[in-house]
């Protein structure tokens, strides 16, 4: 029994073509067969393709953001000297606050006219006022820093938008 492609009919003879519409069983299946190649010929064909399209892309979008990183560090030079003298600055001024709270507190254990928890209270307050001014040096390098990187990914936006828009209008 066969049933038909075409109108459903359930055809119990063993005829080559259905009885109610008359399809041809043969030519149906030929042609779903012919369906069927094609479509794994363009599945593989279109797997090629991708694969060939991401592999360009990612070349390309990788010397895109070589040469978007090359321009971020060489654009604003005066940022990066500046943020890089606050880290600097930062880190002296630590180092130099440890070692004047380390001296003080020499100072204070000689003379021995302050008490103990008055010495700690002292050296707890250099501490907490080298902490902040640290804190703050490294905020305005980081800062500068954070200022740079948003100008070049504007900058780095807009090229692009232009990039599109000129792109579309050709």
């Amino acid at each position: 029994m066969r049933i038909c492609p075409k109108c459903g009919f359930r055809n119990t003879q063993d005829t080559p073509e259905c009885p109610k519409c008359g399809v041809i069983y043969a030519k149906v299946e030929q042609v779903r067969q012919n369906e069927h190649v094609a479509r794994q010929q363009e599945a593989t064909i279109n797997q090629k393709v991708e694969k060939e399209m991401s592999n360009q892309a990612s070349d390309e979008s990788y010397l895109l953001w070589e040469q978007e990183v090359r321009h971020d560090r060489n654009a604003y030079p005066l940022i990066g000297v500046l943020s890089t003298f606050f880290v600097f600055a930062a880190a002296i001024f630590g180092i130099g606050c440890i070692a004047g709270a380390v001296y003080f507190w020499d100072s204070l254990t000689q003379f021995g006219f302050v008490s103990n928890r008055d010495r700690i209270f002292l050296v707890g307050a250099i501490a907490l006022t080298d902490a902040v001014s640290v804190g703050s040096l490294l905020a305005i390098a980081s800062a500068l820093t954070l200022g740079r990187d948003i100008a070049n990914n504007t900058r780095a936006s807009r090229e692009y938008l232009f990039q599109l828009v000129t792109t579309k209008q050709k």
